[in-house]
């Protein structure tokens, strides 16, 4: 309740540039989204510079513009769609009864053997499922789409390791090793 009443004191005047410091944590969904919903009415319709901090990567994508801040410093600053586009392609993943990799290197396509499958990097990867299925002429058993997400270009920049604050890094796996140790 404290966070709503934080918010609607916020939005009750129409300010020129409102700052929003981690406003969703501890909001429900319903109130999320109405919140947002609010906000982005008044981007629109009052031309309010928002600033926003948060953890919540999918949040950010309701952004106009990113920064990415790593140890004090902006490490990243584009449009989301342009850094998304940074990370890299489309990747349509195939589980296949046979190995399908060469038939599709044969074909120009960009592919990565992994356990249980084949990733294929390619633009625009919904339209290339078809393509690919039918290239590599084997029975398919499952195939996914994955489109690059913010969550994928924050750990891009900033690494998948949990760092302390000394700046060195530790895995999770690491981090539970070493408390069980205590």
């Amino acid at each position: 309740m404290a966070r709503r009443l934080e918010i609607a004191r916020a939005l009750m005047h129409v300010p020129k540039i409102l700052f929003l410091d981690e406003p969703t944590v501890g909001l429900d969904p319903q109130t999320r989204a109405l919140m947002w919903e609010d906000v982005l009415g008044l981007r629109a319709e009052a031309y309010v510079t928002v600033f926003l901090t948060t953890h919540y990567i999918d949040e950010a994508e309701y952004a106009d513009r990113i920064a990415i801040i790593d140890h004090g410093r902006i490490i990243a600053l584009d449009t989301p769609a342009a850094l998304k586009a940074n990370v890299g392609a489309d990747t349509v993943e195939l589980q296949t009864t046979d190995d399908a990799a060469a038939a599709l290197m044969d074909r120009g396509y960009m592919v990565e053997q992994r356990p249980g499958g084949v990733h294929v990097s390619v633009e625009h990867g919904e339209e290339a499922v078809a393509p690919i299925v039918t290239a590599i002429g084997v029975p398919v058993l499952n195939a996914h789409v994955h489109q690059p997400t913010l969550d994928d270009v924050f750990l891009r920049f900033t690494g998948r390791e949990i760092r302390e604050t000394d700046g060195e890094a530790i895995s999770m796996r690491a981090r539970a090793r070493h408390a069980r140790r205590r």
